[in-house]
C-alpha cells in the first residue's frame, strides 16, 4: 500500500472536484462516482472495478481513467497507473490532475526528472487557476525534495 505525503481524504477531494466539473446523470458518471465512494472508504479494489466498469460503459470518459490511474497508483500498480493517466490526458482530462498523478507515478518508478517536470507543470497550472495555496505549494516542494532523496 502506498505511503502518502497527503491523506487519502485530500486526494479524494482533489478528484471529486474534477468529476464535479463533468458531473451529470449519465451511467458512466454514476458508476465513476461509486468508484470514488469506494476510494474514499479505502476499498481500492472495489474502486478499481467501478472505474473499469465506467470505462466499459464509455471508453472516452476521461474522469474514469484519471481516477483509475490514481487508484492503481495507490495500490502500487505503477505501470497500469501510468497507462490510465496518459489515457486520461489524451482524452483531455484535467491537465492539473493528470500532471499531479503522473508526478507521483514517475517518482515511485524512480523516474525523478520526469516526476519533477510533471510536478512543476502541476504547480504552474494550479497557480494560474488559483487552486494552490501556500500549504499546497509546500507539499509540492516536499514532493520535489522526496524525489531527489529517492
Amino acid at each position: 500500500m502506498r505511503k502518502l505525503l497527503i491523506p487519502i481524504s485530500i486526494l479524494v477531494v482533489i478528484f471529486l472536484s474534477t468529476t464535479a466539473a463533468h458531473s451529470d446523470d449519465s451511467l458512466e458518471s454514476v458508476v465513476n462516482q461509486a468508484g470514488l465512494d469506494y476510494l474514499h472508504s479505502g476499498q481500492f479494489s472495489s474502486a478499481i472495478e467501478k472505474f473499469n466498469e465506467s470505462i466499459q460503459i464509455n471508453p472516452n470518459y476521461p474522469d474514469a481513467y484519471l481516477n483509475l490511474g490514481m487508484a492503481l497508483w495507490l495500490t502500487d500498480n505503477l505501470v497500469d497507473a501510468e497507462k490510465a493517466l496518459l489515457k486520461a490526458d489524451s482524452l483531455n482530462a484535467s491537465k492539473l490532475h493528470t500532471h499531479y498523478g503522473l508526478a507521483h507515478v514517475y517518482r515511485d518508478q524512480g523516474r525523478c526528472e520526469e516526476a519533477k517536470a510533471e510536478m512543476r507543470q502541476y504547480v504552474s497550472l494550479a497557480r494560474k487557476q488559483g487552486s494552490i495555496d501556500e500549504a499546497g505549494h509546500e507539499k509540492a516542494l516536499e514532493f520535489l525534495i522526496s524525489c531527489t532523496q529517492f
